[in-house]
């Protein structure tokens, strides 16, 4: 009868605890302004109390999984070659909790900066001074 018991309370209640976590998790997709996905992109979250940061790039199909993370408050920030840098701060994770965050990047303005090292002697502006004479035989030989 014991057997018969235990073999209707492993049937009617199953064991969930197994795979039971504390953790959390911050998933979402990374997309353009006209709405493609962005392989590649680089995902950073920042635990604000322990500046402790997970990363991670999101896979061919544009979508980011991080997992792991401890109940508490982080900031997002996403970068990816020719858009703008995406932040989002403040995000407050509860344990068990799976948090979708997707993100739409801007392009990013384009600047540019010259940089100009070195380079030739300056020419004499401010005085009408020749400092090179040519003699009349060279001066005869000119084409």
């Amino acid at each position: 009868m014991k057997r018969i018991l235990l073999a209707a309370a492993i049937l009617f209640f199953p064991a969930t605890n197994f795979a039971q976590t504390t953790f959390a998790t911050i998933t979402g997709l990374i997309t353009d302004p006209n709405g493609a996905v962005i392989p590649g992109a680089s995902v950073v979250v920042t635990n604000t109390d322990t500046n402790y940061r997970y990363s991670a790039r999101s896979n061919d199909t544009g979508y980011y999984s991080i997992a792991q993370l401890l109940e508490d408050v982080y900031d997002l920030s996403a970068d990816a070659p020719g858009f703008a840098r995406f932040e989002q701060r403040g995000i407050r994770i509860a344990n068990q909790e799976v948090r979708r965050i997707d993100i739409r990047f801007d392009l990013a303005s384009v600047q540019t900066a010259v940089e100009v090292n070195g380079g030739a002697s300056l020419i004499e502006t401010e005085k009408a001074r020749i400092s090179d004479t040519k003699g009349a035989d060279v001066i005869k030989s000119l084409p």
